[in-house]
């Protein structure tokens, strides 16, 4: 009776055995799963988190939101609605602004070093005191914006449209400002050696108090203490394609 007895729970424990084994294979599994489905929602939370380093948020409605005083270095906000929105005082280094529409945003005393701002739309847009270093601005358009006192130490604005905007005191030291439209702009005590404005629109322009030492004129001549050089002028502002065709 014994033997049998044993035998039977014998038989048992093997026939349970494969389906325990099974079981808590599957439960591994689905853990495995769950932590998988948890990194990546922590993946998509950190993204769409400002203060994360690989913030970005592509075609976004952002109109009127706070984004000051915030670290948003290399963010992407390509496209994006930002009209309104707040970025004074914040942490911009190489972040993304292309064909983003920016008017009247609020940069005062960012740091958008490196920034691309491509075809973006600033009207009335407020840069005072913003660094721009090396910032790229081509075909944006910045018409009756304020850069009073802002960096723009080789920046490219290349083909901007600048109508009226407000470059007083403000440094524009290598700046390209090949082909911009500057018509009825205030560039009044900037300072603005070397730049380019090879084939600008100047009607209007006041450059009362300016330091003008080496610019490009849109004429193609620089000026210096009275000297007038003429250059090797370019048709358009693609400079890459024109330096190695001058080597």
């Amino acid at each position: 009776m014994k033997l049998n007895l044993l035998l039977c729970l014998l038989m048992l424990s093997g026939a349970i055995a494969p389906v325990v084994y099974r079981f808590a294979t599957a439960n591994a599994a689905l853990s495995d799963t769950d932590l998988l489905a948890q990194q990546v929602d922590n993946a998509v939370s950190a993204n769409a988190d400002p203060q994360h380093p690989n913030y970005t948020c592509v075609g976004c409605d952002l109109r009127n939101e706070d984004f000051s005083n915030q670290d948003l270095s290399r963010a992407n906000f390509f496209g994006s609605d930002l009209r309104g929105a707040d970025f004074s005082g914040s942490l911009l280094i190489n972040a993304v602004f292309r064909e983003a529409q920016l008017d009247q945003a609020d940069f005062r005393g960012a740091n958008l070093r490196g920034a691309d701002l491509e075809a973006a739309n600033l009207v009335e847009t407020n840069f005072e005191d913003a660094k721009l270093l090396q910032g790229s601005l081509e075909y944006s358009t910045l018409e009756r914006a304020n850069l009073t006192n802002a960096e723009l130490r080789d920046a490219n604005l290349c083909a901007a449209n600048l109508q009226q905007s407000n470059f007083h005191t403000a440094s524009l030291y290598g700046t390209i400002l090949r082909a911009t439209n500057m018509v009825d702009a205030d560039f009044t005590e900037a300072y603005m050696r070397y730049a380019d404005m090879y084939n600008a629109n100047t009607d209007g322009t006041d450059f009362s108090g300016a330091d003008m030492a080496f610019v490009t004129f849109p004429d193609g001549s620089t000026r210096h203490e009275g000297y007038v050089n003429s250059i090797n002028q370019a048709t358009d502002c693609n400079l890459e394609d024109e330096s190695s065709s001058s080597k």
